[in-house]
């Protein structure tokens, strides 16, 4: 816990404003219990959300003590630190080991101290204006829409103007905990879990979102918007040689604060895209972004669900859900 509050209040100590926990009560506690989903899987500690719900009127005031006290010393009791993963099948040949998806199940005791934890500490960053605006990602009033929008009004002001280039890529945070694979009646031993944050935790989003919150700040030359982990960078210029040295500039500096940072940006999964009329297209030029890394340039991309081409028009995200209709017909 304490090294939630000190991310937290790093920034924010000059001006004297710290967060602390509050006292949790038996109320929140016990309309948590209540409102518990029933079939959900239980975790390694075995106690189901049925039981816990069950019990709800004898358990509370013993779990309210246990939540304040795990607060009021800094520890997470250790069984509920461990996550057990499952295998969902995706689709195509079950033989090969990317065609499933890892489940993360974690004790349900543990979520309900996540919940107040999460509450307390989102309160803060939306009350002091921490969280940076163009992160919209895990907030609950903003959506996957809000942020195609401002990232294609962006463009679309900058097309009459110069080519825009905009760069997509995907990371993931860190957060140390540990798991164990089940798979049918086998389970493995427990493992310490490096990177990432535990699939279906509360508090994991909010933590990744704490973590990245400095990465606008890194940027320069170019605008940037996120979501969760999905990120763009894009920019105009009126000449190449000026949009290259921007995007350079800044790929740099990100570069810099992903390995400050023990992040990993996985380039084949990162993407760029000239934007503009097809006359200005027709005469582009190559583009040399981080010294010829291997970034895929392509015409169209799929982001946040849409697929968005150089012209920006509907044009490609239409045929690729015709095709999808068809398929399914």
């Amino acid at each position: 816990m304490s090294t939630i509050t000190a991310a937290v209040c790093k920034d924010h100590l000059e001006s004297g404003v710290m967060f602390a926990f509050d006292v949790i009560d038996e109320c929140f506690v016990k309309a948590k219990l209540n409102s518990l989903k029933t079939n959900k899987a239980i975790g390694l500690d075995n106690i189901s959300a049925r039981l816990l719900k069950d019990s709800a009127d004898i358990i509370t005031t013993s779990l309210t003590k246990l939540y304040n006290r795990s607060l009021a010393t800094s520890v997470f009791p250790a069984v509920w630190k461990c996550g057990k993963v499952t295998a969902l099948f995706k689709s195509s040949d079950r033989c090969n080991a990317n065609n499933y998806r890892p489940i993360t199940i974690l004790p349900t005791g543990s979520k309900i101290l996540e919940r107040a934890v999460h509450s307390q500490v989102y309160s803060y960053l939306l009350r002091e204006n921490i969280l940076i605006p163009k992160q919209f990602g895990f907030h609950p009033k903003l959506s996957t829409a809000i942020a195609l929008t401002y990232f294609t009004d962006n463009i679309l002001d900058n097309l009459d103007k110069e080519p825009t280039i905009n760069w997509f890529s995907s990371y993931r945070s860190l957060l140390n905990r540990f798991q164990v694979t089940s798979i049918g009646l086998e389970q493995s031993s427990t493992q310490p879990v490096h990177v990432g944050v535990h699939q279906g935790s509360i508090l994991g989003p909010l933590l990744f979102l704490i973590y990245v919150n400095e990465i606008p700040s890194t940027v320069n030359s170019c605008d940037i918007s996120l979501y969760a982990d999905d990120t763009v960078l894009f920019c105009s210029a009126k000449t190449m040689i000026e949009l290259e040295q921007k995007l350079n500039s800044d790929l740099q500096n990100l570069s810099r604060w992903f390995d400050a940072n023990r992040l990993t940006v996985n380039t084949s999964k990162c993407k760029f895209m000239v934007s503009g009329s097809n006359a200005k297209l027709a005469k582009l030029q190559n583009i040399n972004l981080l010294n010829n890394s291997p970034l895929n340039r392509v015409e169209s991309f799929k982001y946040l669900g849409i697929t968005l081409n150089q012209t920006l028009s509907w044009s490609d995200h239409i045929e690729a859900l015709f095709t999808k209709v068809n398929q399914r017909l």
